[in-house]
């Protein structure tokens, strides 16, 4: 029930190996090296526990994707996908099943969210990703790293990973860039008239359409339009402030039965 695996073209290599080289040399633009852009843009989209019409007091995360993309040549380069067992809810809703397509017996046979975010932070460490500027983390949203996450880390006894902190809402660049109001995902692919592709609510699947919608933003507004934007800034405040997961999941109200989704983020 576990899928982890990484494909990395030569092109790709090539130039990470490029720019070790010239990240060894002496910068003579101190400004331009600052203002360096990320090399991989992650999206993460988690699915959890969910029930109709009334939603689950605690959600818990059952499925942990990622896809992440080379921004220079917008090719998916890895992937990595584990399915999680819940502690709380053990036996998955018969309208969580249908809407996710997850199966009882998927959950059964995983391990449990600490074990699986420990192979995820493994793996992003691996690709280089948590290397410092190397990796944007995305999500749809905000709601999978700053309310989800952090609720389940606390279920699971676990500080929320540095890594998860910080990420952008894909919502913010494509109405910048689009200057489309982005609803849900199915709605933003419609607008961008590209095809939903897979099951919608599979978190993998999800996570390819979202890389999808990302790749078309980056090739109308740069890479440059993929920046984090939480945590925000404050008026009257020249650096970003973090809400505190506490208080971020304590705001969060759960919504009407829909699929959950959570992302990731960067450095250790």
């Amino acid at each position: 029930y576990r899928c982890c695996f990484a494909r990395l073209p030569p092109s790709v290599m090539a130039t990470h190996h490029q720019r070790q080289q010239a990240s060894q040399r002496p910068s003579r633009n101190l400004c331009a090296q600052s203002a360096a852009l990320p090399r991989f843009l992650a999206v993460l989209d988690f699915e959890a526990t969910c029930d109709e019409p009334v939603q689950l007091a605690q959600q818990e995360v059952i499925e942990f994707p990622t896809v992440v993309l080379s921004s220079e040549t917008l090719e998916v380069v890895a992937e990595f996908r584990e399915y999680v067992r819940p502690v709380l809810h053990r036996r998955l809703t018969r309208f969580c099943t249908e809407l996710t397509g997850i199966q009882q017996a998927t959950v059964d046979g995983a391990e449990e969210f600490e074990a699986v975010a420990r192979r995820h932070h493994q793996w992003c460490r691996g690709l280089g990703l948590l290397e410092e500027g190397a990796c944007v983390f995305i999500t749809h949203g905000d709601w999978d790293l700053k309310s989800m996450l952090p609720a389940q880390c606390r279920l699971s006894g676990m500080p929320v990973p540095r890594y998860l902190s910080t990420w952008c809402n894909m919502k913010i660049p494509y109405e910048h860039v689009t200057g489309m109001r982005c609803g849900g995902m199915a709605r933003a692919l419609q607008q961008l008239r590209l095809k939903l592709e897979g099951k919608h609510h599979s978190g993998l699947d999800d996570c390819r359409n979202i890389a999808r919608i990302v790749a078309h933003l980056v090739r109308r507004g740069g890479v440059e339009a993929i920046q984090p934007t939480w945590p925000r800034r404050r008026r009257g405040q020249g650096g970003l402030t973090e809400t505190p997961p506490r208080q971020a999941a304590a705001a969060h109200k759960p919504r009407r039965a829909q699929a959950i989704r959570v992302q990731l983020g960067s450095g250790g």
